[in-house]
């Protein structure tokens, strides 16, 4: 019947874009796996590479090792030197004990120098101190003689005026 073909042809054109979708898919997932295919070629490359680094590492390293035996021997070198310094370094300290003491006995005299020096220090201060007394006791004399000095002109003045009356009494009593 005509709805029976009608219902199978609505369901061809179902199946068909269904496949249309499926194809779609596919052609989707044939892209996706080239990519990945793409990517997988370029690990390969990039392991392969790494590999070879690798390769080149151990060679080096072969390299570091011999230069670790070279050192290894240049440190027992080293440690005997420092045994030898060890030794020198032992001379020098007790050089360096003698210096002290000597050292020592010359702090005891260079301190009883200083207390000297101190003293004389002192004894400048107090120097200094009768310098300015014997100034302030100078400069008090010669105020003194000034006054002196002014007494002695006002003595004379006044001796002069008693000399003067003298005269004038004596010139009075003759008339």
């Amino acid at each position: 019947s005509l709805d029976s073909l009608n219902k199978q042809l609505d369901q061809i054109k179902g199946l068909e874009k269904e496949n249309e979708k499926q194809k779609k898919q596919i052609n989707d997932l044939n892209a996706e796996n080239g990519k990945q295919l793409s990517q997988i070629n370029s690990l390969k490359d990039e392991n392969n590479k790494q590999m070879e680094q690798i390769k080149n590492l151990e060679k080096e390293n072969e390299g570091h090792i011999n230069e670790m035996n070279v050192l290894r021997e240049e440190i027992k070198q080293h440690l005997n030197q420092i045994d030898n310094f060890k030794d020198e370094n032992k001379k020098q300290a007790q050089e360096i004990k003698d210096l002290k003491e000597e050292n020592e006995k010359q702090k005891k005299s260079l301190d009883s120098l200083n207390k000297q020096f101190d003293q004389l220090k002192g004894l400048e201060k107090e120097n200094e101190k009768q310098k300015k007394q014997i100034n302030d006791l100078n400069a008090e004399n010669g105020k003194q003689l000034n006054q002196i000095n002014s007494l002695k002109d006002e003595n004379y003045k006044q001796a002069k005026q008693m000399d003067d009356l003298k005269e004038e009494k004596k010139e009075q009593n003759k008339q």
